[in-house]
């Protein structure tokens, strides 16, 4: 059958996590049978450097996605709007949305158009703010992909500065206009089952293919991220409390660091033991330059995709606790947990005097992602089950 998923995100290239997610979920879809088409929502762009990154990720989301892309550009109309609204929810409502004020104008018609040409049989949206379109669109199956709770976002994440930030009615008055929403992990389902009752609440975690790598054997950590906010903060935290008793450990450690993260590191590239390598367009070239890496983000909420990304490149991977919760399975996990400095030398060490340590985790990490990858396909299966 066919399915249709919207996104304001591109899919390609895929150096951002929620990226990689609809990616990860799309194939998934194709592998139990189903064509999937991508209508990509290109925003209105005022900047020239956004304007120019917009314009490449458009190009290379086209070209991946062939005869089953689409896509709807914002109009100048509609980023105004949106721009006025963000100004006077700050001012008037205490920083709190409608789900409806990041609508692009003008879409449903533009999806409608798309159903009838193509006959879709299931719409999956992604983020809140696309739920509206399903007021005006008459389909068998309509999901959503929420990729994070945003009742009272700021109040539970105070060091992110954001603007998805919604009461719980707004939120709930969002997932109910879904037959389906898709929570990223476990405490998402179980406050989405409170918001939208009369829902199905099917968990999406992240499914990820088993990439097999080489033990590299050398000292260096790994970091492979976006320049969120939260990552930053993370980051800094270790390179400050962390990373000076590893290098009095292991003189000859390297943290490599990789990804968007880097434009917003550049004060580090005369530290010593610190390499930036930036955009990176293959994960697996990256992944090849160690065998451990760390994830010592802090904050936030949503699925910590990077976390699994380095299991499924069957890596140590050492992280702090924030970033293993909510995944599959946390107590099953193959991921060594450190919060302070003295735990986090201590995993260092494990991993770097036992040469059986390396491979044994190899071994969990497939096995996790084994199981994960199974539980995730039978929730797309639950979702596509009467469209076959």
């Amino acid at each position: 059958m066919k399915v249709l998923v919207i996104s304001s995100v591109k899919t390609h290239p895929t150096d951002l996590g929620s990226s990689k997610f609809i990616v990860e979920y799309c194939n998934l879809i194709r592998s139990l049978g189903h064509d999937v088409y991508f209508l990509h929502i290109v925003c209105y762009a005022v900047n020239k450097g956004n304007i120019m990154r917009i314009e490449r990720d458009r190009q290379e989301t086209a070209k991946i996605w062939g005869d089953h892309y689409y896509e709807y550009k914002e109009s100048l109309f509609s980023f105004i709007r949106r721009r006025l609204l963000l100004v006077y929810r700050k001012h008037f409502c205490k920083s709190y949305l409608h789900c409806d004020d990041k609508y692009y104008i003008g879409l449903a018609s533009y999806v409608q158009r798309i159903v009838r040409k193509d006959h879709i049989d299931a719409c999956l949206v992604n983020y809140f703010w696309l739920t509206k379109v399903f007021l005006h669109l008459d389909i068998r199956k309509k999901g959503i992909i929420t990729h994070d709770a945003y009742s009272f976002y700021r109040q539970r994440n105070p060091n992110i500065m954001t603007d998805l930030n919604l009461r719980p009615e707004e939120e709930a008055k969002a997932l109910q206009r879904c037959d389906y929403v898709f929570a990223m992990q476990d405490k998402e389902a179980t406050l989405f089952n409170y918001l939208a009752p009369k829902s199905i609440i099917l968990k999406s975690y992240c499914s990820s293919k088993i990439h097999i790598q080489p033990q590299v054997g050398n000292h260096h950590l790994l970091f492979f991220s976006s320049e969120w906010q939260p990552n930053i903060l993370g980051l800094q935290w270790f390179l400050h409390d962390v990373f000076p008793h590893v290098r009095d450990r292991f003189p000859d450690c390297k943290l490599v660091i990789g990804g968007s993260i880097c434009t917003e590191l550049k004060w580090l590239n005369e530290k010593p033991g610190i390499e930036l390598l930036g955009y990176v367009g293959d994960p697996a070239d990256f992944y090849r330059l160690g065998d451990v890496v760390i994830n010592p983000t802090f904050s936030g909420a949503g699925l910590k995709i990077k976390t699994i990304e380095a299991i499924s490149f069957g890596k140590v991977v050492v992280s702090h606790p924030h970033s293993v919760e909510g995944i599959f399975c946390k107590d099953k996990a193959p991921v060594l947990v450190a919060e302070d400095p003295e735990e986090w030398v201590g995993h260092f060490e494990k991993c770097w005097h036992d040469n059986s340590f390396i491979g044994n985790m190899k071994d969990m990490d497939r096995a996790y992602l084994q199981e994960m990858n199974q539980f995730i396909l039978s929730q797309y299966q639950e979702f596509l089950s009467e469209c076959k």
